[in-house]
């Protein structure tokens, strides 16, 4: 089978995406049709690579929806036995009961007395990278 051709300007390190633009949900039906690929090889691997995901990822979200059931009844059972946890075979559950996590709150900061530029001026860039996702469309 013959290689896809890759444009030059997809093997070069790509832009880091701006915060707003990357916390946004995409809405996919907005998205190019693969079809708009002028190349026949890399267009037939590439609906070749989108039909295996699609598959893939249904078979992720069922996996993970069985997953998180499996893991709450056994977490009851941890409960109502008192356990820590248990584990057979490969396999352990881990149960530290009801908690939470703190977070730093930008509402108890202006409170307490931080004034919103110190705030503002306080952000810090993450390390760049890439936003990569594959999305199921329901159509």
């Amino acid at each position: 089978m013959p290689k896809p051709k890759i444009p030059n300007k997809l093997n070069t390190k790509p832009k880091p995406a701006k915060a707003e633009e990357a916390e946004e949900k995409v809405d996919s039906s907005k998205l190019p049709l693969v079809s708009v690929i002028d190349d026949k090889v890399t267009l037939d691997r590439c609906i070749q690579l989108l039909k295996e995901a699609d598959k893939l990822k249904a078979r992720s979200d069922d996996d993970g929806a069985r997953l998180k059931e499996i893991r709450e009844e056994l977490g009851s059972y941890a409960a109502a036995f008192d356990l820590p946890g248990m584990r057979y075979g490969n396999m352990a559950l881990v149960y530290s009961g009801e908690r939470s996590n703190k977070r730093l709150s930008v509402e108890l900061l202006i409170e307490n007395g931080v004034s919103p530029e110190v705030i503002a001026q306080s952000y810090k860039e993450t390390k760049p990278f890439t936003d990569i996702r594959l999305l199921r469309t329901n159509n």
